[in-house]
């Protein structure tokens, strides 16, 4: 039996005091509610240290949030719980009622019929599809208007996005090679949690050589996640040097535009067998507002302190998009000397600067950082209440208990350390 470890007790999104199952519940159930609950808690913290809510365009993975990921898809994989979107199927799943299922066919119907609005409990059980499923959804593809195509795929990056349990990731791959490109880029965006290697070559090659400048861009961020990847070892030697020498190539090419480029920048910015600091101090130089901003970006995902000295300045930017990434930036490389300015930052006029202010605060860590952190939960600005909230989480977190998870091989799960089953 599978038990969370609690580390986190007295907010409202804490576990485990957000993780009481049902009284008079059965031992099986009080598994499933627990574990559910975990499930989305874990997914949770990591969409807060991948800050995906605030920058949903880099669609990149930090080292902490991609294990802590992982650590979701574990709890979740493991219970082998089948989990719906909105609250009324998370109503369903948590009081065992039971409501309608469609089949994928009867779902794919609603979804080629124009004349139906597009419903995200239907669109949900086109979740799962393999080969002959997705053979089945290219027929009714055809049979879409151009606006039903972008609504559909749009709609399904969304959900695949908030709700990590849902898979459509064989659809997704197959409308890469839509000749919509907006199409082409949405596919590409539902799938950044799939991250397997054969997913490389298709990517490099749209980077490379895909006629619409949206679809290289979004190839490039997409590659992130593989370049961090290729430096935790966990590609092989062919596969790395792919993403190296693909993203090398389009960073030298100077016939592509600026913003395929800077995308490129923040990708290969997590490799260390490739020249940074030159690619970062030129692309930091640039007449380009927003490539300078990509080359603060990069600074911190580089995680190096050499970049200190530039982040700090930036903090200061007149810009607040560059404000965005320095704070940012130094949470990632833990820059603890601009703990003050960070929390000056709090009260930035710019409601977005101010949550990630937070967030570094949060990752930076220290007893001032935890106190400016904690005066903010009671700001009349919900927004900055929940970055206040979520950083504070992460400051435990990092001074926690790691061992997160309790295995009981037999019987009735005992209580873990908080005290809670």
């Amino acid at each position: 039996m599978l038990w969370w470890r609690g580390m986190y007790s007295g907010r409202s999104n804490a576990w485990p005091a957000s993780a009481t199952a049902p009284t008079g519940s059965t031992a099986a159930q009080r598994c499933l509610t627990c574990t559910f609950q975990a499930c989305r808690w874990l997914h949770g913290r990591a969409q807060a240290r991948n800050h995906r809510g605030n920058l949903p365009a880099h669609l990149g993975y930090t080292p902490g949030g991609f294990s802590l990921y992982r650590q979701a898809r574990l709890c979740y994989n493991r219970c082998n719980i089948a989990l719906f979107v909105g609250p009324e199927w998370i109503g369903c799943m948590k009081s065992g009622t039971k409501s309608h299922l469609w089949t994928f066919e009867e779902a794919l119907a609603l979804v080629c019929d124009e004349s139906q609005a597009l419903a995200r409990s239907v669109v949900a059980f086109l979740s799962g599809a393999g080969r002959a499923e997705v053979s089945r959804f290219a027929e009714c593809w055809r049979d879409m208007s151009d606006e039903r195509r972008r609504e559909l795929i749009s709609l399904m990056a969304e959900m695949a996005e908030s709700d990590f349990e849902l898979d459509f990731n064989d659809i997704f791959r197959w409308s890469l090679r839509a000749e919509d490109p907006v199409v082409r880029e949405r596919a590409i965006e539902g799938l950044w949690e799939d991250d397997r290697p054969a997913l490389i070559e298709p990517l490099v090659r749209m980077m490379k050589e895909d006629p619409a400048e949206g679809v290289r861009a979004k190839a490039a961020i997409s590659l992130g996640r593989f370049a961090l990847q290729a430096e935790l070892g966990e590609l092989s030697e062919e596969r790395a040097r792919q993403v190296r020498e693909g993203l090398l190539e389009v960073i030298a090419r100077r016939s592509e535009s600026d913003e395929v480029r800077r995308r490129a920048i923040e990708a290969v910015a997590y490799l260390s067998e490739v020249p940074l600091e030159e690619i970062i101090t030129e692309a930091y130089t640039s007449p380009n507002e927003r490539m300078r901003q990509s080359a603060v970006f990069a600074m911190g995902r580089t995680a190096d302190t050499r970049w200190a000295a530039e982040v700090r300045a930036e903090l200061r930017s007149p810009s607040p998009a560059m404000r965005y990434e320095a704070a940012r930036a130094a949470g990632e490389i833990s820059l603890k000397s601009a703990a003050g300015q960070l929390i000056r930052m709090l009260k930035d006029p710019d409601s977005e600067v101010r949550q990630m202010a937070a967030w570094a605060l949060g990752q930076v860590g220290g007893e001032h950082a935890r106190r400016a952190l904690e005066a903010c939960q009671s700001s009349d600005d919900e927004a900055m209440r929940e970055a206040a909230e979520d950083a504070l989480a992460e400051l435990d977190f990092g001074t926690g208990d790691l061992d997160m998870f309790y295995f009981e091989a037999e019987g009735e799960p005992g209580e873990g350390p908080s005290g809670k089953g």
